[in-house]
């Protein structure tokens, strides 16, 4: 009886599974890749960032030329959201997005968010679930 194509290169079911060394390589490889796609995402990001530390309010924004696509990307809109709106519906996006950049609190000036003050075990509030005991 002629033997199945399969049949070559499959003896027992542990040739089905995959050795550890190239589930590693693919994850790894996985990783570059989303790296080096997300590459322009993030130098796009810096220069929106330097460009937007020059602008003295969140409207300023707006007066700074070649930023509007990072602006549109913070705003919420994919690549292809944008092939579907107007200039109108992009500037509303854009003044939604300083809108609500503007009722956020400020940073504070060091840049780090503050730390909360500890407190003592004695001081913590219990969660519901712990059962009050001690562990």
């Amino acid at each position: 009886m002629a033997r199945r194509p399969f049949e070559e290169r499959l003896q027992t079911s542990d040739d089905l599974a995959t050795p550890y060394e190239a589930t590693r390589a693919g994850f790894v490889a996985l990783a570059l890749e989303k790296n080096r796609r997300a590459t322009p995402y993030v130098a796009e990001a810096r220069a929106l960032q330097v460009a937007a530390g020059r602008a003295r309010s969140p409207r300023g924004l707006l007066k700074i030329t070649g930023i509007e696509a990072g602006l549109l990307t913070a705003a919420g809109l994919s690549d292809k959201a944008l092939n579907h709106l107007l200039n109108e519906d992009k500037a509303e996006a854009i003044n939604g997005l300083i809108k609500n950049f503007r009722n956020c609190s400020p940073p504070p000036a060091s840049g780090h968010l503050p730390r909360q003050k500890r407190q003592g075990r004695e001081q913590r509030e219990r969660p519901a679930w712990s059962g009050g005991g001690d562990a």
